[in-house]
């Protein structure tokens, strides 16, 4: 059996095409995908529609399809405020059907494959919340871009170092050991990743629509039994060419340029370099609520918009 893992597609069907042409070419023959399908970019329903019609598939929600359930059950017809405007206008886009789907995706999922456990979910902390509070910051959007802009590493030098730097947290290893043996997939942080330690996988395909560690390809990973004497698996990151032309013409086209204009510039700037522009603007939100003195979150639109208007004289986005 080969498993494709897919997630945070991010409404980019574009993206989302080239990796289910490139899992097939590959001799994919089952889809595990790990949440995040709407949202960003104006393919929702065409992107939920294909996933829709996979064989062999086990789907599980993110926290956008979470964001989506709760204006579906709360019957949401109007702008909650500036800052999550995309939300707003990512449910507007969707069919009723698919927003029923959606909604009643599980939030984790559990795939057997001849005795050994794959355990899907889209968020590390829910595979484990000890572990998660354990993991260091590069581990993370934000702390992986910090490290990047001071000291630009490859992908292969991240997967020593993240790994490294893992195992050395105290309490790191003991936390693993606890989990049963198996295979643990999330997504989320758009970061491709993957690791074994004493028979326990983790593996994150990074995202397939809105890469921000600084590759602009569309990521997934395969991964394939190898039966041998410890039973392990040969994973196969991959990084896949996509249409992006016909992703940023939808984008200008849309009524998001128009309705959500200071997301559209936010997402068009990562979208296009691949770097995480989105968590350095929500820090100079952060920032300027603090200099305001709001300690809501989401933060109100006054601020949002306060925070706008200064954003591109900062240094941030150079």
């Amino acid at each position: 059996m080969i498993y494709a893992i897919i997630s945070d597609i991010h409404g980019n069907y574009p993206a989302l095409k080239a990796v289910l042409a490139d899992a097939q070419a590959h001799g994919a023959n089952k889809y595990l995908l790990l949440g995040d399908y709407t949202n960003s970019f104006p393919f929702q329903n065409k992107v939920v529609e294909t996933l829709r019609g996979l064989p062999a598939t086990t789907i599980i929600r993110g926290n956008h399809e979470n964001y989506i359930r709760g204006m579906y059950l709360q019957k949401i017809d109007g702008q909650l405020n500036d800052q999550l405007s995309p939300l707003i206008w990512s449910y507007k886009q969707h069919s009723l059907e698919d927003l029923k789907y959606l909604c009643m995706l599980p939030e984790k999922a559990c795939v057997m494959d001849e005795g050994s456990n794959i355990y899907l979910a889209h968020d590390f902390k829910d595979i484990s919340f000890r572990l998660a509070k354990l993991l260091p910051p590069l581990f993370n959007p934000d702390g992986y871009a910090d490290l990047m802009r001071s000291a630009p590493f490859t992908h292969e030098e991240y997967l020593s170092i993240a790994r490294d730097a893992l195992l050395t947290v105290p309490e790191a290893a003991a936390s693993i050991r606890e989990l049963p043996k198996g295979v643990y997939l999330f997504g989320h942080s758009h970061i491709q990743f993957f690791m074994e330690f004493e028979g326990r996988w983790f593996i994150n395909p990074g995202s397939c629509g809105f890469a921000n560690d600084y590759d602009v390809r569309a990521a997934y990973t395969l991964i394939t039994r190898t039966f041998d004497s410890e039973n392990n698996w040969y994973v196969q990151e991959q990084r896949v060419n996509y249409d992006m032309d016909t992703v940023i013409n939808a984008m200008q086209a849309s009524s998001f340029a128009s309705e959500c204009p200071e997301w559209h510039k936010i997402f068009m700037r990562q979208l296009i370099r691949g770097d995480d522009y989105f968590t350095q603007f929500i820090r100079y939100v952060a920032a300027t609520a603090r200099e305001l003195g709001e300690t809501a979150d989401p933060v109100s639109s006054t601020v949002f918009n306060a925070a706008a208007k200064t954003w591109e004289a900062t240094t941030f986005n150079q």
